[in-house]
Protein backbone atom coordinates (compact mmCIF):
# COMPACT_ATOMS: atom_id res chain seq x y z
CA UNK A 1 0.00 0.00 0.00
CA UNK A 2 1.62 3.36 -0.98
CA UNK A 3 0.59 6.29 1.66
CA UNK A 4 1.79 10.12 1.42
CA UNK A 5 2.38 11.35 4.36
CA UNK A 6 2.80 15.56 4.86
CA UNK A 7 5.35 16.88 6.68
CA UNK A 8 4.71 20.66 6.77
CA UNK A 9 5.23 22.79 9.87
CA UNK A 10 4.19 20.25 13.01
CA UNK A 11 6.39 16.65 13.51
CA UNK A 12 4.70 13.82 12.58
CA UNK A 13 5.01 10.64 15.43
CA UNK A 14 5.07 7.52 13.74
CA UNK A 15 4.26 3.99 15.47
CA UNK A 16 1.59 1.41 16.34
CA UNK A 17 -0.14 2.95 18.96
CA UNK A 18 -3.32 4.77 17.92
CA UNK A 19 -2.23 7.91 19.20
CA UNK A 20 0.52 8.74 16.79
CA UNK A 21 -0.43 11.11 14.26
CA UNK A 22 -0.32 8.12 11.59
CA UNK A 23 -0.78 4.95 12.54
CA UNK A 24 1.09 2.02 11.57
CA UNK A 25 -0.79 -1.72 11.85
CA UNK A 26 2.86 -3.65 11.72
CA UNK A 27 3.95 -6.01 14.37
CA UNK A 28 7.68 -4.96 13.52
CA UNK A 29 6.76 -1.04 14.10
CA UNK A 30 7.33 -0.15 17.86
CA UNK A 31 4.19 1.82 19.90
CA UNK A 32 5.99 5.01 19.23
CA UNK A 33 8.80 4.31 16.74
CA UNK A 34 9.72 7.85 15.54
CA UNK A 35 9.26 11.24 14.31
CA UNK A 36 10.04 13.29 11.50
CA UNK A 37 9.58 17.07 11.85
CA UNK A 38 10.42 20.56 9.97
CA UNK A 39 13.79 22.13 11.18
CA UNK A 40 16.21 25.03 10.15
CA UNK A 41 17.28 24.15 6.17
CA UNK A 42 15.23 21.18 5.91
CA UNK A 43 13.81 17.91 7.58
CA UNK A 44 15.06 15.38 10.00
CA UNK A 45 13.90 12.07 11.48
CA UNK A 46 14.48 10.87 15.14
CA UNK A 47 14.29 6.99 16.17
CA UNK A 48 12.28 6.89 19.92
CA UNK A 49 14.34 3.92 21.16
CA UNK A 50 12.77 1.44 19.06
CA UNK A 51 13.12 -2.07 19.35
CA UNK A 52 13.36 -2.74 15.83
CA UNK A 53 15.55 0.36 14.70
CA UNK A 54 15.09 3.29 12.36
CA UNK A 55 17.14 3.60 9.22
CA UNK A 56 18.12 5.96 6.63
CA UNK A 57 19.36 4.78 3.59
CA UNK A 58 19.84 1.51 5.42
CA UNK A 59 21.99 2.99 7.68
CA UNK A 60 20.31 2.83 11.38
CA UNK A 61 20.34 5.59 12.53
CA UNK A 62 20.83 6.58 17.10
CA UNK A 63 18.75 9.13 18.24
CA UNK A 64 18.06 11.93 15.23
CA UNK A 65 19.44 12.19 11.56
CA UNK A 66 18.75 15.05 8.54
CA UNK A 67 16.68 13.38 5.72
CA UNK A 68 17.29 14.39 2.25
CA UNK A 69 15.40 15.11 -1.13
CA UNK A 70 15.08 11.23 -2.08
CA UNK A 71 16.45 9.18 0.74
CA UNK A 72 14.67 6.14 2.34
CA UNK A 73 13.47 5.74 5.95
CA UNK A 74 12.60 2.48 7.48
CA UNK A 75 10.67 1.08 10.53
CA UNK A 76 12.29 -2.04 11.39
CA UNK A 77 12.16 -4.67 8.55
CA UNK A 78 9.28 -3.57 6.16
CA UNK A 79 8.04 -0.43 6.62
CA UNK A 80 9.56 2.66 3.85
CA UNK A 81 9.11 5.61 2.94
CA UNK A 82 10.83 7.71 0.44
CA UNK A 83 11.43 11.42 0.87
CA UNK A 84 10.20 14.25 -1.72
CA UNK A 85 10.74 17.41 -1.09
CA UNK A 86 7.99 19.67 -3.02
CA UNK A 87 8.72 23.43 -4.61
CA UNK A 88 5.68 25.55 -4.95
CA UNK A 89 4.07 23.40 -7.88
CA UNK A 90 3.74 25.24 -11.48
CA UNK A 91 0.43 26.61 -11.15
CA UNK A 92 -2.56 26.45 -13.68
CA UNK A 93 -6.09 27.14 -14.48
CA UNK A 94 -8.23 24.79 -14.75
CA UNK A 95 -10.75 24.16 -18.04
CA UNK A 96 -13.44 21.49 -18.25
CA UNK A 97 -14.23 21.73 -22.02
CA UNK A 98 -17.18 20.28 -23.47
CA UNK A 99 -16.58 18.68 -26.48
CA UNK A 100 -20.28 17.91 -27.69
CA UNK A 101 -20.51 21.42 -27.87
CA UNK A 102 -16.89 22.96 -27.99
CA UNK A 103 -17.79 25.02 -24.85
CA UNK A 104 -15.06 25.58 -22.65
CA UNK A 105 -15.52 26.36 -18.70
CA UNK A 106 -13.34 27.80 -16.21
CA UNK A 107 -13.54 25.33 -12.77
CA UNK A 108 -13.39 28.40 -10.66
CA UNK A 109 -14.81 26.12 -7.48
CA UNK A 110 -12.96 24.02 -5.41
CA UNK A 111 -16.51 21.80 -5.94
CA UNK A 112 -17.59 22.37 -9.29
CA UNK A 113 -20.85 20.14 -10.82
CA UNK A 114 -22.86 18.89 -13.62
CA UNK A 115 -26.43 18.62 -13.73
CA UNK A 116 -29.69 19.99 -13.98
CA UNK A 117 -29.69 21.38 -10.73
CA UNK A 118 -30.20 25.07 -10.85
CA UNK A 119 -27.13 25.78 -8.57
CA UNK A 120 -24.95 23.10 -10.86
CA UNK A 121 -21.85 24.84 -12.04
CA UNK A 122 -22.36 23.74 -15.70
CA UNK A 123 -26.26 23.37 -16.30
CA UNK A 124 -27.66 20.11 -18.55
CA UNK A 125 -31.54 20.85 -18.81
CA UNK A 126 -31.50 17.09 -19.51
CA UNK A 127 -29.49 15.70 -17.21
CA UNK A 128 -29.70 14.61 -13.61
CA UNK A 129 -29.53 16.56 -11.08
CA UNK A 130 -26.67 16.09 -10.23
CA UNK A 131 -24.80 14.03 -12.44
CA UNK A 132 -20.92 14.83 -11.82
CA UNK A 133 -19.39 16.79 -9.41
CA UNK A 134 -15.18 17.38 -9.19
CA UNK A 135 -13.81 18.32 -6.02
CA UNK A 136 -10.31 20.63 -6.38
CA UNK A 137 -7.94 19.54 -3.67
CA UNK A 138 -5.17 22.23 -1.95
CA UNK A 139 -2.38 19.38 -3.49
CA UNK A 140 -3.88 20.22 -6.91
CA UNK A 141 -5.26 16.55 -7.46
CA UNK A 142 -8.81 16.93 -8.69
CA UNK A 143 -11.62 13.82 -7.89
CA UNK A 144 -14.45 12.66 -10.13
CA UNK A 145 -17.96 11.84 -8.59
CA UNK A 146 -19.81 10.10 -11.05
CA UNK A 147 -22.81 8.26 -10.18
CA UNK A 148 -21.82 5.63 -7.48
CA UNK A 149 -17.80 5.55 -8.82
CA UNK A 150 -15.14 8.07 -7.48
CA UNK A 151 -11.59 8.72 -8.74
CA UNK A 152 -8.72 10.88 -9.15
CA UNK A 153 -9.43 12.73 -12.59
CA UNK A 154 -6.16 12.28 -14.62
CA UNK A 155 -5.38 15.53 -16.63
CA UNK A 156 -6.99 15.31 -20.08
CA UNK A 157 -8.91 12.35 -19.30
CA UNK A 158 -12.21 12.24 -20.53
CA UNK A 159 -15.91 11.30 -18.66
CA UNK A 160 -19.36 11.36 -20.12
CA UNK A 161 -22.19 13.22 -18.76
CA UNK A 162 -25.70 13.13 -20.36
CA UNK A 163 -24.62 12.72 -23.93
CA UNK A 164 -21.89 15.65 -23.11
CA UNK A 165 -18.05 14.80 -23.10
CA UNK A 166 -16.02 16.72 -20.78
CA UNK A 167 -12.54 16.86 -21.05
CA UNK A 168 -10.22 18.86 -18.11
CA UNK A 169 -7.50 20.54 -19.65
CA UNK A 170 -4.91 22.38 -16.85
CA UNK A 171 -3.94 25.17 -18.51
CA UNK A 172 -0.15 26.54 -16.75
CA UNK A 173 0.81 29.80 -16.03
CA UNK A 174 2.85 32.12 -13.92
CA UNK A 175 0.13 34.14 -12.44
CA UNK A 176 -1.89 32.99 -9.71
CA UNK A 177 -4.86 30.99 -10.88
CA UNK A 178 -8.03 29.78 -10.48
CA UNK A 179 -7.25 26.26 -9.09
CA UNK A 180 -4.67 27.95 -6.17
CA UNK A 181 -7.92 30.54 -5.89
CA UNK A 182 -11.13 28.78 -5.93
CA UNK A 183 -13.50 30.08 -4.11
CA UNK A 184 -14.41 27.81 -0.92
CA UNK A 185 -17.24 25.08 -1.01
CA UNK A 186 -19.81 26.33 2.47
CA UNK A 187 -21.36 23.46 4.13
CA UNK A 188 -23.66 24.84 7.07
CA UNK A 189 -24.12 21.53 8.19
CA UNK A 190 -24.50 20.65 12.09
CA UNK A 191 -23.35 17.21 13.41
CA UNK A 192 -23.93 16.03 16.58
CA UNK A 193 -22.48 12.28 17.48
CA UNK A 194 -21.35 10.32 20.42
CA UNK A 195 -21.48 6.18 22.54
CA UNK A 196 -24.56 5.32 24.25
CA UNK A 197 -24.48 2.19 26.18
CA UNK A 198 -27.79 0.96 24.87
CA UNK A 199 -28.09 1.68 21.40
CA UNK A 200 -24.12 1.99 21.24
CA UNK A 201 -22.87 4.69 18.24
CA UNK A 202 -25.23 7.45 17.10
CA UNK A 203 -24.87 10.31 14.63
CA UNK A 204 -27.40 13.37 13.84
CA UNK A 205 -26.70 15.48 11.03
CA UNK A 206 -28.63 19.10 10.49
CA UNK A 207 -29.13 22.04 8.53
CA UNK A 208 -29.87 24.65 10.64
CA UNK A 209 -30.68 27.28 7.39
CA UNK A 210 -33.90 24.82 6.61
CA UNK A 211 -34.70 22.77 9.32
CA UNK A 212 -33.75 19.05 7.61
CA UNK A 213 -32.77 16.66 10.63
CA UNK A 214 -31.47 13.07 9.84
CA UNK A 215 -30.15 10.17 12.05
CA UNK A 216 -28.11 7.43 10.59
CA UNK A 217 -29.71 4.28 11.97
CA UNK A 218 -27.06 2.07 10.93
CA UNK A 219 -24.10 1.47 13.61
CA UNK A 220 -21.56 1.26 10.71
CA UNK A 221 -22.68 4.69 9.47
CA UNK A 222 -23.07 6.43 12.71
CA UNK A 223 -19.28 5.26 13.45
CA UNK A 224 -17.75 6.45 10.34
CA UNK A 225 -19.29 9.88 10.58
CA UNK A 226 -18.47 10.17 14.68
CA UNK A 227 -14.85 9.16 13.72
CA UNK A 228 -14.58 11.88 10.72
CA UNK A 229 -16.05 14.60 13.10
CA UNK A 230 -13.81 13.67 15.97
CA UNK A 231 -10.73 13.92 13.80
CA UNK A 232 -12.09 17.28 12.07
CA UNK A 233 -12.21 18.12 15.89
CA UNK A 234 -9.09 17.72 16.83
CA UNK A 235 -7.60 19.38 13.80
CA UNK A 236 -9.70 22.26 14.31
CA UNK A 237 -8.46 22.47 17.86
CA UNK A 238 -4.78 21.71 16.62
CA UNK A 239 -4.94 24.52 14.73
CA UNK A 240 -4.98 23.22 11.22
CA UNK A 241 -5.69 25.24 7.97
CA UNK A 242 -9.29 24.29 6.59
CA UNK A 243 -7.69 23.05 4.28
CA UNK A 244 -6.05 20.38 5.72
CA UNK A 245 -8.02 20.01 8.93
CA UNK A 246 -10.22 16.78 8.96
CA UNK A 247 -8.43 14.16 6.99
CA UNK A 248 -8.38 10.35 8.01
CA UNK A 249 -5.97 8.18 6.55
CA UNK A 250 -8.66 5.41 5.01
CA UNK A 251 -6.69 2.88 6.85
CA UNK A 252 -7.11 4.43 10.08
CA UNK A 253 -10.72 4.72 9.03
CA UNK A 254 -11.05 1.29 8.46
CA UNK A 255 -9.39 -0.22 11.90
CA UNK A 256 -11.90 2.48 13.62
CA UNK A 257 -15.22 0.92 12.13
CA UNK A 258 -14.34 -2.43 11.40
CA UNK A 259 -11.05 -3.06 13.93
CA UNK A 260 -7.75 -4.45 12.95
CA UNK A 261 -9.56 -8.27 12.74
CA UNK A 262 -11.54 -7.44 10.26
CA UNK A 263 -9.13 -5.15 8.02
CA UNK A 264 -8.10 -7.65 5.18
CA UNK A 265 -11.70 -7.95 4.89
CA UNK A 266 -13.11 -4.50 5.22
CA UNK A 267 -11.46 -3.05 2.28
CA UNK A 268 -14.19 -3.86 -0.55
CA UNK A 269 -17.08 -2.89 2.07
CA UNK A 270 -15.31 0.96 2.38
CA UNK A 271 -16.29 2.42 -0.81
CA UNK A 272 -19.63 0.30 -0.71
CA UNK A 273 -20.37 1.89 3.23
CA UNK A 274 -19.44 5.92 1.69
CA UNK A 275 -21.74 5.54 -0.97
CA UNK A 276 -24.48 4.05 0.92
CA UNK A 277 -23.95 7.22 3.50
CA UNK A 278 -23.69 9.65 0.77
CA UNK A 279 -26.99 8.09 -0.65
CA UNK A 280 -28.75 7.98 2.39
CA UNK A 281 -28.04 11.59 3.01
CA UNK A 282 -28.65 12.73 -0.10
CA UNK A 283 -32.33 10.82 0.29
CA UNK A 284 -32.87 12.59 3.52
CA UNK A 285 -32.32 16.10 1.27
CA UNK A 286 -28.38 17.09 2.53
CA UNK A 287 -25.65 18.08 -0.24
CA UNK A 288 -23.10 14.18 0.35
CA UNK A 289 -20.21 15.45 -1.06
CA UNK A 290 -20.00 17.43 2.72
CA UNK A 291 -18.13 14.10 2.53
CA UNK A 292 -15.16 14.53 0.80
CA UNK A 293 -12.60 12.29 -0.48
CA UNK A 294 -9.34 12.11 -1.93
CA UNK A 295 -6.01 9.74 -2.40
CA UNK A 296 -6.16 7.81 0.63
CA UNK A 297 -7.50 10.25 3.15
CA UNK A 298 -11.50 10.76 3.61
CA UNK A 299 -13.51 13.79 5.69
CA UNK A 300 -16.50 15.84 6.88
CA UNK A 301 -16.45 19.06 5.69
CA UNK A 302 -18.80 20.75 8.40
CA UNK A 303 -19.70 24.07 10.36
CA UNK A 304 -20.38 22.69 13.91
CA UNK A 305 -19.43 19.51 15.61
CA UNK A 306 -20.81 18.37 18.79
CA UNK A 307 -19.53 15.12 20.52
CA UNK A 308 -20.68 13.11 23.86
Amino acid sequence: MVRVITVATDPVHLGRDITNGVVLLDDDVSGHHAIVAPVSGGLEVRDLRSTNGTFVNDERIDGQRSIEDGDSIRLGESVEFRVRVETDPVRATLTLEDETSGTAYIVDDERFTIGSGERCNIRLPDGPARGAVLTVHADGDVWLGLGEEERALADGEAFAVAGHTFRLVPVPTKAPSTLWGCREAKYGYQLQAGTDGSTGVYAVIRDPRTGLEHSLKSENRATLLYVLARKLQQDREAGLPATEAGWHHDEDVLVAVWGRAGLRQAGSNYSVLLHRIRKEIEDAGFDPWFIEKRRGAVRLRLARIELR
